[in-house]
């Protein structure tokens, strides 16, 4: 995931995850904190099979936005 306070500004966010930048989501429910300035979101999914005979498919992404 990248995020940004505009539109204009995911072009140079760097992509982060739980672990920090570079970082990849692989459990459902990581958290990851975010500046609150930042309300532009942009998420990048990369899909892979184990035997290369069948498709994967993403049927769902859900992102719980929560202000503290």
């Amino acid at each position: 995931m990248r995020s940004a306070a505009s539109e204009s500004g995911l072009a140079d966010a760097a992509w982060t995850g739980p672990g920090g930048e570079d970082g990849h989501f692989k459990d459902s429910g990581a958290a990851l904190n975010l500046p609150a300035a930042h309300r532009w979101l942009q998420y990048r999914a990369t899909l892979t099979t184990p035997n290369g005979g069948s498709t994967p498919v993403l049927e769902a992404v859900h992102i719980d936005v929560r202000e503290e």
